[in-house]
């Protein structure tokens, strides 16, 4: 178990400072090397720190650009990354664009990511669908559904990733729709 901390610094003109740290609570023997979730364990220290600007240079369009440091999955990556959404008026169609690039500080394990995604909001029901495709961090060529509703704060969803077996993923969060 780990606490994570996060805290983003807005610096106007669309730029903000963005951080988060990881605390090491207690550990299992099951996040030790050789145990099942070695992968996962969290180590103390700076888990990311980015830099980024967002802009809005029409209406219906959102774009962010991000450059920073993120670790992932126990490697420490310099990551240079975009997103862009277009939205329809209403508010109900949404495209939205991610590349990435990765740069692996501790080994040559570099790697680039490009998703093309779109989203349709049900409003009346609190429902959206989103279609994703592209290449993802782990290098796969993949296609992604992803159907969620919402119930106050809380959003339930149900993904289907590269036609493997359906996920169930639940977030408990407050955000912004």
């Amino acid at each position: 178990m780990a606490l994570q901390s996060t805290l983003s610094v807005l610096l106007g003109h669309g730029l903000s400072l963005h951080g988060a740290g990881v605390l090491e609570g207690t550990r299992s023997d099951v996040y030790d090397d050789g145990g099942p979730f070695a992968n996962r364990q969290q180590e103390n220290g700076l888990d990311e720190a980015f830099l980024q600007w967002t802009h809005r240079p029409v209406s219906a369009y959102l774009g962010r650009v991000s450059g920073g440091i993120q670790k992932l999955n126990n490697d420490d990556f310099t990551v240079l990354d975009y997103e862009g959404a277009l939205q329809s008026p209403t508010g109900q169609h949404q495209l939205h664009a991610h590349l990435a690039h990765f740069d692996n500080q501790d080994r040559d394990d570099d790697r680039d990511m490009a998703i093309g995604s779109y989203r349709f909001w049900w409003w009346e029901r609190d429902i959206s669908v989103t279609l994703s495709a592209g290449q993802f961090f782990d290098e796969q060529l993949a296609g992604r559904v992803i159907l969620r509703r919402y119930i106050g704060d809380v959003i339930v969803g149900l993904f289907t990733d590269a036609m493997r077996l359906i996920n169930r993923q639940v977030d408990c969060r407050s955000v912004p729709r």
